[in-house]
């Protein structure tokens, strides 16, 4: 028999994440950081053992949150079903996802590699819940099938406090053979979200470490003894799992075809997405002697055709220069 929740408890957990939040647009760097860790060592005593078994009934479930140890799927590394996560780290995403603005329901965040990721519907539940954020409008073009996955092209107008903005990106997603346009799509729109979110807050949100694929959240368990495959993953973070399909969601699909990449255009879009300067990529190619008279070149589309095609074939040299370069 379950235990009794009281509405005291419940409103002590609401005023403590209220309390945290609020002081995140205050200036002062120390104030914000001690607020915030009081808010989780308070938020971790309020939660009693009642308030987790609901949390962890809500695990691996589209009306609460996805993960990435979804018990009805198999562990093709283990030669297993997955074990959903203990409630220490459910306790400590629910916590990270409360305090970082979305809702422990909705498929708002996932738990990737036992950290908080928050999802296309958490963004757009932060941008809807933004003050002063009106007519957003949207739009996503035809995913455009690339190497080791697809680019897509999005658009967004919008005004924030009566001020008019929009933005245009080019947005690489990472795919496989089974990946199809819903998946990229999905993908685009969250990347896309998350971008225009920390453009109108002046924030940056984290990504964690996620690496897991959509298959590997919602992926149905295998028939009889017949593993069920799994799919190779890189380290771009996780689509998310339960996205609403495209033509459910804020964006509307643009009927274009835009031109296609030169391999110049996939190699920035792709760098670009992993967080990879220019200036660094280039010095990067200079010391592993890829590229000669390195410093010679001052842009992507300046680089030599021949050679990003030989690297987007590279993909483990791909791989390092990101580890190595990423931020830098």
């Amino acid at each position: 028999m379950s235990i009794e929740i009281k509405k005291n408890e419940i409103v002590n957990l609401d005023k403590i994440a209220a309390n945290a939040l609020s002081t995140l647009g205050i200036s002062g760097s120390f104030e914000q950081t001690f607020a915030v860790a009081e808010a989780m060592m308070q938020l971790r005593e309020a939660i009693t053992p009642a308030m987790m078994e609901r949390f962890m009934g809500l695990q691996n479930c589209k009306l609460g949150f996805m993960t990435d140890k979804n018990p009805k799927v198999w562990n093709k590394r283990e030669n297993k079903y997955n074990e959903p996560y203990d409630a220490r780290v459910v306790k400590d995403c629910v916590i990270e996802a409360t305090l970082r603005g979305v809702k422990t329901i909705g498929n708002q965040f996932n738990i990737i590699a036992s950290g908080c990721y928050i999802t296309l519907e958490g963004f757009q539940y932060k941008l809807k819940m933004l003050e002063g954020f009106t007519e957003f409008k949207p739009s996503l073009g035809v995913p455009k099938i690339a190497q080791g996955g697809a680019i897509v092209e999005c658009e967004a107008t919008w005004k924030f406090k009566g001020v008019a903005d929009s933005m245009k990106a080019t947005i690489a997603c990472k795919g496989d053979d089974y990946a199809g346009s819903d998946s990229y799509v999905g993908k685009a729109q969250r990347k896309f979200l998350k971008r225009i979110y920390e453009r109108v807050t002046g924030t940056s949100e984290p990504d964690g470490e996620a690496d897991a694929e959509t298959t590997q959240l919602s992926a149905p368990a295998p028939v009889a003894d017949t593993p069920a495959p799994q799919f190779n993953t890189a380290s771009q973070p996780a689509q998310d799992a339960g996205a609403k399909p495209a033509e459910q969601s804020d964006f509307k699909i643009v009927d274009k075809d835009p031109a296609d990449f030169t391999p110049q255009e996939k190699l920035k879009s792709f760098m670009e997405t992993a967080e990879v300067r220019f200036e660094t990529f280039r010095d990067w190619a200079g010391r592993t002697e890829r590229l000669e008279n390195h410093d010679s070149y001052t842009t992507w589309e300046s680089l030599p055709a021949a050679f990003c095609e030989a690297l987007a074939k590279d993909t483990k040299s791909l791989g390092k220069c990101v580890t190595l370069n990423k931020g830098k």
